[in-house]
């Protein structure tokens, strides 16, 4: 489970919490990182910055090999100037070492980005659009499985009632992401909102997705 920062133009974020849970009825692993240091910060590939939690978290469930362990996430990012944005990733190696930079994000290359091999999801935060991987805009959310053709992604906003207000991402302003996945339900959620407001009760994303595979 990592943060990766792509772009020279991007900052390290002034600000980041990560808090994340992998349940089940047998087990439950939780953690808290109040920002990062350089001790925390593995540099790997073309990634300006590669942020990995430092054990393995178990995925899946050995009680039912077709459903994976639900898992939740919120940290906070500031970001500014653009760049190709920030991604969350869960990923079963820390070596990105031929994985390309700028819009492929440091996470593919052109021979392995699509690859079912990969098994990575990736939550993308990017503030620059790529024809070539079908980018909504230059300032989105997209869920990523195994490559950087988005599976689900909407221009970045929140929604505190029916009404979508949009969100900036290169805008300096802290922004928080919670990135929420049920395993009974199969289904991945991915919410913002400027740092200062409540979590939205509508989800930017919601994708219907067994990841057991991933």
């Amino acid at each position: 489970m990592a943060i990766t920062y792509k772009s020279i133009a991007l900052s390290i974020i002034t600000q980041l919490c990560l808090v994340s849970c992998v349940s089940s009825q047998q087990r439950e692993t939780e953690f808290l990182h109040h920002g990062f240091f350089e001790a925390n910060i593995l540099k790997y590939g073309s990634s300006k910055a590669k942020l990995f939690h430092g054990f393995p978290i178990p995925f899946n469930n050995p009680n039912n090999s077709s459903n994976s362990f639900s898992f939740s996430t919120s940290f906070v990012f500031s970001i500014n100037a653009p760049g190709h944005g920030l991604t969350f990733m869960i990923s079963p190696s820390m070596d990105f070492t031929r994985a390309m930079p700028s819009e492929f994000l440091g996470l593919f290359n052109t021979s392995n980005n699509g690859n079912s091999t990969n098994r990575i999801l990736a939550v993308e935060f990017d503030t620059v659009k790529s024809n070539e991987f079908l980018d909504v805009d230059g300032n989105y959310v997209g869920i990523d499985v195994n490559g950087l053709v988005s599976v689900e992604s909407a221009p970045a906003a929140f929604s505190l009632t029916s009404k979508s207000i949009s969100l900036k991402l290169s805008s300096e302003d802290p922004i928080r992401a919670w990135i929420e996945y049920s395993g009974e339900d199969t289904l991945l959620n991915v919410t913002l909102a400027p740092l200062d407001i409540p979590k939205p009760k509508f989800p930017l994303l919601s994708r219907k997705m067994n990841l057991s595979n991933i």
